[in-house]
């Protein structure tokens, strides 16, 4: 059972359809509830991303169909922070590769553990 309503996204989906974008909503709600934490393949990681060339590079041809319907669940529906930091953040990789050179896996996860500990504490402030 989903936290999320599917309601107006499955009305707009084909009957044969259904059971499979259900399947993919569901995918997402997981995702947003275990704050980014579960594992996506690459078409919903791509959605959630923001990512439209990967998304139709990685839809097959269900989920092709309906690229728009998930793209405005995502943006509608899921403002969980991974849904919300996720597109800055890659930007934010991007621009540091382009600025110098191939980004290792210790950058990403010090600048990760920066942005937690940031994030953190701006909570902390907010909910005082």
């Amino acid at each position: 059972m989903s936290l999320y309503n599917h309601t107006p996204t499955l009305l707009q989906v084909d009957a044969s359809d259904r059971g499979h974008v259900e399947d993919m909503l569901c995918r997402l709600d997981s995702f947003a509830q275990e704050g980014g934490e579960s594992v996506l393949g690459d078409f919903l990681l791509a959605i959630v991303n923001g990512d439209l060339m990967a998304a139709v590079a990685h839809a097959d041809e269900t989920n092709a169909k309906y690229l728009c319907q998930y793209a405005r669940y995502v943006f509608n529906q899921l403002p969980g922070t991974h849904v919300l930091v996720s597109r800055p953040v890659l930007r934010m990789i991007k621009t540091l590769q382009d600025a110098v050179g191939p980004v290792t896996t210790e950058m990403v996860e010090q600048a990760l553990e920066e942005f937690r500990a940031a994030l953190s504490s701006r909570v902390r402030a907010v909910r005082c």
